[in-house]
């Protein structure tokens, strides 16, 4: 397979999957600028009640006011279920789905092209973290029961971070976030944003836009670039549904039969202890 890439934070908490096994993404090949300009914002007014798109009365509105609006929209879902698709401009496609319940409650399953070896599944049921690669046979937990007494704040940012909930706006440097306004995206209007990625979040991604729904906050489509201006990667959720009940069945996660598991929980603790938040499995063989 290719060399592995740095991973972009921003692919809603399941780039960490990918370096697993030293694989980029796939897709259609292509570098360039950012895309052409979008229309021009209509007329708005920010702080909407949930559920409703919030709207700008200026074109050249506080961006902060109307980001402000859509991180409340985003801190008020109690659950989310989507499909995702992540697609590099140097490989294959990653696609996917995810599923999250507020504050511990996080499945997803990924398969990056058609290799057998990239199917890779990721559980919290609130008391175990589970990474699952099942053409390696090979599991690692965190125990987060374990760990919550001691990291009750971080331990749930553990989770959430995979989910990636709050999205690529709260990576943006605030200072050079720009609105460029209203975009119809498979038939759903969307907020568009565009701004520098502040430098300790990825040295490799310079320049992110995103297409954010304004009834739930929850990023759409993403593209990254690099500091020379090319297109790395574009990523889209879609097929959103929020505020659902989801099983607690769905996020259990049952050990096959013959599969190697590895507690990474004492390794894990150490990294929280330094205050660094990061995978929870070692790199397949």
């Amino acid at each position: 397979m290719v060399a592995k890439r740095k991973r972009p934070r921003y692919i809603w908490g399941i780039a960490l999957l990918i370096a697993l096994l030293g694989l980029t993404g796939c897709g259609d090949k292509g570098k360039g600028p950012p895309s052409p300009d979008v229309a021009a914002p209509r007329e708005l007014t920010v702080q909407s009640p949930p559920g409703e798109v919030p709207q700008i009365t200026e074109p050249k509105a506080d961006a902060e006011a109307l980001l402000s609006d859509l991180q409340s929209k985003i801190r008020s879902l109690s659950s989310y279920r989507a499909t995702f698709e992540i697609v590099f401009t140097e490989g294959e496609t990653t696609y996917g789905t995810i599923a999250f319940v507020r504050p511990d409650r996080l499945r997803m399953e990924m398969c990056m092209g058609k290799d057998e070896r990239a199917k890779q599944y990721l559980y919290s049921d609130g008391l175990t973290l589970w990474q699952y690669l099942p053409f390696f046979k090979m599991a690692s937990k965190v125990d987060l029961a374990a760990l919550r007494e001691e990291f009750p704040e971080t331990i749930k940012e553990l989770v959430e971070g995979q989910a990636d909930i709050e999205g690529v706006l709260g990576k943006i440097d605030k200072g050079s976030i720009e609105y460029l306004g209203i975009e119809d995206l498979d038939g759903e209007e969307v907020y568009v944003f565009q701004g520098d990625v502040t430098q300790e979040e990825d040295a490799e991604v310079a320049r992110v836009k995103a297409w954010v729904s304004g009834v739930d906050g929850l990023q759409r489509r993403i593209e990254a670039y690099s500091p020379d201006g090319e297109l790395i990667y574009q990523q889209r959720l879609k097929d959103v549904t929020v505020n659902i009940e989801i099983p607690d069945e769905e996020f259990k996660f049952d050990v096959p039969e013959g599969t190697a598991i590895i507690d990474v929980t004492k390794e894990q603790r150490e990294k929280l202890q330094g205050g660094i938040v990061e995978e929870t499995i070692p790199e397949s063989p």
